[in-house]
């Protein structure tokens, strides 16, 4: 099982205190199991994402004395993967998944990445951020403070 794999996993029903009142406990259940839901499609959508732009960049790696190659292959799967799933995955958002995995190249695997991971939206508008120590302060303030996107 990878790092990833036993990450995602940790993500655990939550549980409640009996009230007295079943509709006070039926609406922490429904909230807290709604938080909970929301929170590991995002780190599965995070996952996802970091993991295309890893096999992308190693793709574009093997064909690195070829000019054309990386573009021409990300236009390529762009195509095939937005006739297969739909949109989401155009030639700017495979570029947009690659720069998210060189730029944050241990996002699953350091313990601050583990805690504070934000939504893909915070991440997509970090990308642009060229200031690695800024990119980083940004992004604790952003988790630390739960400012929206």
């Amino acid at each position: 099982m990878s790092e990833l794999d036993i990450w995602a996993n940790g993500l655990n029903m939550p549980t409640y205190e009996n009230s007295g009142n079943l509709l006070t406990d039926a609406r922490q259940i429904i909230d807290a199991s709604r938080k909970t839901a929301y929170k590991a499609i995002n780190v599965v959508m995070l996952q996802r994402n970091w993991l295309l732009g890893k096999r992308i960049q190693e793709e574009i790696l093997l064909g690195k004395d070829r000019a054309d190659y990386g573009a021409e292959g990300i236009k390529n799967l762009s195509k095939t993967l937005t006739e297969i799933y739909g949109k989401g995955f155009t030639k700017s958002y495979l570029y947009n998944f690659m720069r998210f995995y060189n730029i944050f190249p241990n996002i699953f695997q350091t313990e601050i990445g583990k805690c504070e991971l934000l939504s893909w939206s915070h991440y997509y508008l970090l990308l642009d951020v060229q200031d690695d120590e800024a990119r980083r302060w940004y992004a604790h303030e952003a988790y630390t403070e739960t400012w929206s996107v």
